[in-house]
């Protein structure tokens, strides 16, 4: 061979390696952004979105931005061990999310007295929250046996002396200052199992304690009421109806946005035409419209769908939930985060669908759902 075509040959030898090595270089970031999550702590399923087959909706989502997204574990979490925590907060952290709500254990926390203090789980929450640049939203629930009415059904009861359970608050605002974003006052008041009837006149009273000493102890964090949803039925109020009567027993002040709950399953959101808990959530935010609470959001802290157990559906169907939720969603002036419940499911038996809420099984292995959200996140402005 001519020495001229020698040398052409060299150097378009040397250009193929250089393209390959970077191409290799960039599906590897890629991976490591959105392709190799690894599975849920203590699992042995294969990580990421290598997972179940089934078509996900790819279409980008005008309007959709990764700010929206969000992972709520809930209690399930702070049961963890430490080790535990990391791996899952690393975990969302690598789907990517922006928010994480995670539920935090009065009872755990202080199980004996006020004045003795076990924060090691919630440290960890918020270290890991911190280093990882996730968002944190703590929604504090749980009455310890010292604060609890005798005659409570439950551990979620709030105290009979609110002001215990405010006193607690404020004392995890002073603790975490400037690395929380938001506290979420109990969950789902509007339910029997906060109050043992819903009492909206004693939730504004947990308002009115809580609202001035977290604000006292870190004014810049959000402060939300505890998630509403559900419809009137089974001693539930209607969490439209449930805001309104907070509005009339003068809780505006004392609440910087509005937790809700919109479950819909087996329905899409967009075929909820009234009944369900997404339409209530729409007439909830016309209660904060005419209330003069135009300027708040209301924060979706759990939105899911569960596939096993009774009134479950297919993990096709529940990626179909899920993008139809971020679709609304992309499209409402007044959306805060929405967080999907759950990331992985609490376990393997089928007489409760609470089990199955996860974007993974209890095994590890990913659903569909794990694809529609990783796909919802990378199309996400």
């Amino acid at each position: 061979m001519p020495r001229s075509r020698r040398a052409v040959a060299l150097v378009l030898a040397v250009v193929l390696v250089v393209a390959a090595a970077a191409i290799a270089v960039v599906a590897t970031h890629h991976g490591k952004q959105h392709g190799t999550v690894q599975p849920p702590n203590g699992t042995t399923g294969p990580g990421g979105s290598a997972g179940p087959t089934g078509s996900i909706n790819t279409a980008p989502i005008s309007g959709l931005t990764a700010d929206k997204f969000g992972i709520s574990p809930g209690v399930q979490l702070f049961r963890e061990s430490v080790d535990n925590i990391d791996a899952d907060m690393a975990g969302y952290a690598a789907l990517p999310t922006h928010w994480v709500r995670a539920g935090v254990r009065w009872d755990l926390i202080e199980p004996k007295r006020a004045d003795q203090d076990n924060w090691t789980k919630v440290d960890r929450i918020v270290d890991d929250a911190t280093k990882d640049h996730l968002s944190l939203i703590l929604d504090i629930t749980g009455t310890p046996s010292w604060a609890r009415s005798p005659d409570a059904t439950t551990n979620v009861q709030f105290p009979p002396d609110l002001q215990t359970y405010a006193t607690f608050t404020g004392k995890i605002a002073a603790r975490y200052k400037g690395r929380v974003a938001a506290y979420e006052l109990g969950n789902e008041p509007n339910h029997v199992k906060s109050f043992a009837t819903p009492d909206p006149k004693l939730y504004v009273q947990v308002l009115k304690l809580s609202y001035p000493l977290i604000k006292a102890a870190d004014p810049d964090t959000k402060v939300l009421t505890g998630g509403l949803g559900g419809t009137t039925a089974n001693g539930v109020v209607g969490g439209d109806e449930y805001l309104a009567d907070l509005y009339k027993g003068g809780a505006q002040p004392y609440f910087d946005g509005v937790s809700y709950h919109p479950y819909t399953y087996p329905l899409l959101p967009s075929d909820d035409s009234g009944a369900r808990s997404w339409s209530r959530m729409l007439h909830a935010r016309e209660v904060m419209v005419a209330n003069g609470d135009a300027d708040k959001q209301i924060w979706v802290t759990e939105y899911g769908a569960p596939t096993g157990g009774p009134q479950s559906v297919s993990q096709q169907r529940q990626a179909a939930i899920m993008y139809d939720a971020y679709r609304l969603w992309a499209g409402y002036s007044w959306a805060g985060p929405l967080c999907w419940f759950d990331y992985r499911d609490k376990g393997t038996d089928t007489s409760d669908h609470g089990n199955f809420f996860g974007l993974y099984a209890k095994d590890g292995q990913p659903k569909v759902s794990l694809q529609q959200y990783e796909s919802l996140v990378r199309s996400a402005s």
